[in-house]
């Protein structure tokens, strides 16, 4: 059993609170603020809060990131095969 002592715990609220506070500046908020919504998901302070693996991979921001790589794959996969011809 791994015992977390004081200053371990100390020093993971202090990332945490930097990484809030990097990620979350008001222009974030302006620009982004869809990212920064989820980005705050993802860093609240209650482990049982946050979001399951299950649960990101069905959110909008993972799904739309899936669908975009999707088709670039197939556009790159589309252009190996005319470079291939033209090689050959």
């Amino acid at each position: 059993m791994r015992v977390h002592s004081r200053t371990h715990t100390h020093t993971r609220a202090c990332i945490r609170a930097h990484t809030y506070a990097r990620t979350h500046t008001r222009a974030c908020h302006v620009v982004q603020p869809k990212e920064a919504a989820f980005t705050l998901v993802l860093l609240h302070p209650d482990p049982s809060a946050r979001p399951s693996v299950a649960e990101l991979l069905d959110s909008d921001m993972f799904k739309n990131a899936a669908s975009a790589l999707r088709v670039r794959h197939a556009m790159m996969e589309a252009e190996e095969a005319v470079l291939e011809t033209q090689v050959n």
